[in-house]
């Protein structure tokens, strides 16, 4: 037996009732849709943020690189211009010093002989790179006898590196009101070739050049 449901509510309060429920609803979903976006506005500005940081490194690292390549780039020029430079070295340098020349002088002159004056000069032909470089030098002086003026020059012309040692003149001088004799002695150094100087141990003898020469196959 089914019992008849009676509603004394009376319509204009059953009205608010449903429109306060709809109310309710539309705050409830009001509010779910502001915390979402409150949600997402915190996430944007977190995932903001965190770009931003990755942008500021990756500038950093970008101007490092930066700076890195125009370091390399004058690390390279500094090595051309120091390559320029030996180039330019090995086309016009001596290949022995002239201290070490004036030593190996030094040592060919007899004790009765005295160097007054030294001489050193280009060839011309250095200007044309297909001849070969010459530096053409003489010295002068006196010694007490024409045989020191002969050990003179025959000492220079087993030395390394003197080529093509002339006897230019021997004649006769007075030196502090005593007779000796004047000479002049000239001779050549061959630019294209290497030499190696030797110190005092390890010289066999007085006679030993202090100036060795490199064969060409060792410099090649």
């Amino acid at each position: 037996m089914t019992t008849p449901m009676i509603d004394l509510m009376p319509a204009s309060v059953r009205e608010r009732t449903r429109a306060g429920a709809r109310t309710r609803r539309v705050i409830a979903a009001c509010v779910c849709v502001a915390l979402l976006a409150g949600g997402a506005a915190s996430w944007a500005s977190l995932r903001l943020e965190s770009l931003r940081g990755h942008h500021a490194e990756a500038q950093t690292l970008a101007g490092r690189a930066l700076e890195l390549e125009q370091q390399a780039l004058r690390c390279h020029e500094t090595a051309r211009t120091i390559e320029q430079a030996v180039a330019e070295y090995q086309e016009v340098g001596f290949p022995v010093s002239v201290s070490s020349l004036v030593a190996g002088l030094s040592q060919t002159l007899p004790d009765g002989a005295t160097l007054e004056s030294l001489t050193l000069s280009l060839d011309d032909s250095l200007a044309d790179q297909s001849e070969s470089r010459t530096l053409r030098g003489g010295i002068a002086g006196f010694a007490a006898s024409d045989e020191d003026v002969a050990l003179l020059a025959r000492r220079l012309s087993g030395k390394a590196p003197f080529t093509d040692v002339r006897l230019e003149y021997s004649r006769s001088r007075t030196v502090h009101g005593r007779g000796a004799r004047g000479f002049a002695v000239s001779f050549e150094v061959d630019l294209d070739r290497r030499y190696v100087v030797l110190g005092p141990e390890d010289k066999a003898d007085s006679a030993v050049a202090s100036v060795q020469t490199v064969p060409k196959e060792a410099h090649q």
